[in-house]
C-alpha cells in the first residue's frame, strides 16, 4: 500500500512537472478603422500592461528585421515558461543571454533558428 501510494504521488508530480502552463500574452490590441473618412486608432486597454515590449520598427537592425523580434518574442512567451517564469529581456545582458539561451533553449527543444529568434528579440537585435 506504501509503495501504491509513493507511485501515485510520484506519478501526480511528474504530470505536473511536465504540464506547459498557458501563457497569456498581455499585449495591447491595436484595431484602425476608417469610418466617414475619419481614422481612428483604439487600443485594448485591458492588455496593456504586458512586461515584454512589443517589436516595432524603431527596434530593427541590421541582423533583425520586425518579423525576427516579433516571433522571437512569441516562441519565448510560448516556451520559456515551461520549466520557469518568462524572464523579461532586459533582465540580463547580451553576453549573459548568450551564455545562458542554449542550455535553456536545449531544454525547451527549440530548434537552432528558433534559438536564434529568442536571441535576437531579448537582445533587441544587439546579438
Amino acid at each position: 500500500m506504501k509503495t501504491q501510494t509513493i507511485i501515485l504521488i510520484a506519478g501526480a508530480l511528474v504530470i505536473a512537472a511536465c504540464t506547459k502552463p498557458k501563457i497569456t500574452d498581455t499585449t495591447p490590441q491595436t484595431t484602425s478603422s476608417n469610418t466617414n473618412n475619419t481614422n481612428s486608432t483604439t487600443t485594448n486597454s485591458t492588455t496593456s500592461n504586458s512586461p515584454y515590449y512589443v517589436p516595432s520598427k524603431t527596434d530593427t537592425t541590421a541582423k533583425a528585421s520586425l518579423n525576427d523580434l516579433t516571433l522571437g518574442r512569441s516562441i519565448l512567451l510560448a516556451n520559456c515558461g515551461i520549466c520557469h517564469s518568462v524572464p523579461l529581456p532586459d533582465n540580463y545582458s547580451v553576453s549573459k543571454w548568450k551564455s545562458y539561451l542554449p542550455g535553456m533553449a536545449s531544454r525547451a527543444q527549440l530548434s537552432a533558428s528558433d534559438q536564434l529568434l529568442v536571441l535576437k528579440y531579448v537582445c533587441r537585435g544587439k546579438e
